[in-house]
């Protein structure tokens, strides 16, 4: 019986390392492009009019002369903020939670997607946004230690501004 020839061996090793690395490279990209595509919203600096502490927290936002803030004490203990328009016939509402409690649950019969990207506290942060049977969209940001927000609305316009209202919250200097 003849003996393989070496270098058939060595010829498929070598196209066995190119096929992986070439598959590699190509979630790698595929990866990448999926995150950059994510739109990132995040406020421009001066967009809002107000800079306002979080209750007697280390926490400040700032906000456009429209809205509000108001504390809101879980009954677990946790410590969350919600944001207000003061236009009483809107309907949309954000909300930061500083101290987790028991997460709010959405409908598991509602439609989700990967929606946008911004900062949360100054760390980036994913956020998935729900589509209820009754239209209404639900977004909610990705965890940041203690940190995590939502904003809700029917419209698409209000859950984006709510998002870059959101994306100025800071460590108070």
């Amino acid at each position: 019986m003849d003996k393989p020839n070496s270098n058939y061996y060595i010829n498929m090793k070598g196209l066995q390392q190119i096929l992986f690395a070439t598959l590699l490279i190509g979630a790698i990209i595929l990866n990448s492009c999926t995150q950059s595509h994510q739109q990132v919203i995040a406020a421009q600096p001066g967009e809002f009019q107000k800079t306002l502490p979080l209750g007697n927290t280390e926490y400040s936002i700032e906000l456009p002369d429209s809205f509000r803030i108001e504390e809101a004490n879980g009954k677990e203990g946790q410590l969350g903020f919600s944001i207000i328009p003061l236009n009483e016939n809107s309907n949309m509402h954000g909300f930061i939670e500083l101290l987790k409690g028991n997460p709010h649950l959405v409908d598991g019969q509602t439609k989700k997607e990967v929606f946008c990207r911004s900062v949360l506290n100054g760390e980036s942060v994913t956020w998935t946004i729900y589509k209820t049977e009754t239209d209404y969209l639900y977004a909610e940001s990705s965890e940041v230690g203690e940190l995590s927000a939502t904003a809700a609305s029917k419209d698409k316009n209000e859950v984006e501004l709510l998002i870059r209202i959101i994306s100025t919250l800071k460590m108070q200097d």
